[in-house]
């Protein structure tokens, strides 16, 4: 797993278990998780400070906000039109995605990459994205993929250089950690259900979820030689 990556999927799961609650059981664990998730992410962006990068990478950024920036309002619009019946399905993709606003396409690059890959999830999550397109918008995920796709490899993150990128060595421990840290939750969370228990099952298929779509994009990547394979981890200026 490459840093990048690992921030995302970190991120995933953290708003999963601030949504729908982690167990007793899980809870050491998942303080572990928020302070390994942190200090990785903490080591991608001060590595990023010290990284020069030029116009292309400003312009990938500017596309990438357009793009987040677009969608939000081409969302709220629907919502608040009066009596349409259309509002309520497009607030509840608005709300799934944009919860806390456009604040993310302000954060640092490598951060902002994050943030809008964890977006994205949502997006693609509970039939999100189809009903994007049945609303006519589908023109605006196509953009939005592409933008963020440019970005990351303006960055280098999802870009074959990033794999010989010199610097992972300087956030592996971090990474190791988290990795560490990210198994031990998981274990955790899955020990919780109990096969007569259909609401711990819930509970855990919830919590786990971005962990097995994770798995299964990860496996149409290697499957799909066409599919950009997420490279090393290279961070970004704050």
């Amino acid at each position: 797993m490459t840093a990048p990556s690992a921030l995302a999927l970190g991120a995933a799961l953290l708003a999963a278990a601030q949504e729908f609650g982690a167990p007793r059981i899980a809870k050491r664990a998942l303080d572990r998780l928020t302070a390994t998730h942190g200090a990785l992410n903490d080591a991608m962006v001060a590595l990023a400070q010290k990284k020069k990068y030029g116009p292309e990478v400003v312009a990938a950024d500017r596309a990438l906000d357009d793009c987040w920036a677009a969608l939000s309002g081409w969302l709220g619009g629907w919502r608040r039109l009066p009596g349409a019946p259309q509002a309520a399905r497009a607030g509840a993709v608005y709300d799934a995605v944009f919860h806390d606003g456009l604040a993310f396409i302000q954060l640092p690059y490598v951060e902002e990459w994050s943030e809008s890959a964890l977006r994205l999830q949502r997006l693609a999550a509970d039939d999100h994205e189809k009903t994007v397109a049945e609303l006519g918008g589908k023109e605006f995920v196509t953009r939005l993929r592409a933008a963020h796709k440019t970005y990351g490899e303006r960055l280098e993150i999802t870009s074959a250089g990033a794999a010989s990128d010199p610097a992972i060595g300087t956030r592996r421990p971090q990474l190791d950690a988290f990795a560490q840290s990210l198994r031990a939750y998981v274990l955790k969370v899955a020990s919780y259900a109990e096969d007569d228990d259909p609401a711990s099952e819930e509970l855990v298929g919830n919590l786990l979820k971005p962990l097995v779509e994770h798995r299964a994009r990860a496996t149409a990547t290697v499957s799909d030689p066409a599919t950009p394979t997420p490279g090393g981890d290279t961070p970004k200026p704050g």
